[in-house]
């Protein structure tokens, strides 16, 4: 979406960022009504998530695969992000550097597996598949 607007800058909820997210709800939303299974990845806060999910309740069983690394592991790999990929121009990746907010993982009633990613993945993606298998 960000390449179809030549000049595009990304900031903290942006009009494109916003209609980007609503977006994201509704493709899932299409392709759990045509019963596909799907796994949806996305760095939102809790506060995100829980505003989109609820009308896939009805849809879905939820399980959570939460990816987990200290903060400054995290900021990091932003970091490296921002001066090594073009694409990234989508993000407002540079605002949320110098943001000092805490990150405020996904925390829902549901199936849950945290994993480390700081150093491969723990547990191990066998364990991880196995988990979202059942």
């Amino acid at each position: 979406m960000a390449l179809s607007h030549p000049g595009f800058v990304a900031s903290h909820s942006d009009p494109l960022t916003r209609r980007t997210y609503g977006l994201f709800f509704e493709v899932m939303s299409l392709l759990l009504r045509a019963d596909v299974t799907l796994v949806a990845e996305a760095a939102f806060q809790h506060s995100l998530w829980v505003r989109g999910l609820p009308p896939l309740n009805e849809l879905a069983t939820l399980s959570v695969v939460r990816c987990l690394v200290p903060d400054e592991v995290a900021r990091g790999r932003q970091q490296h992000r921002l001066l090594s990929q073009s694409t990234r121009t989508a993000h407002a990746d540079a605002e949320h550097l110098i943001r000092a907010d805490a990150f405020e993982p996904l925390h829902l009633d549901v199936p849950t597996i945290d994993v480390d990613t700081s150093d491969g993945w723990r547990p191990s993606l066998r364990a991880i598949v196995e988990f979202c298998r059942n």
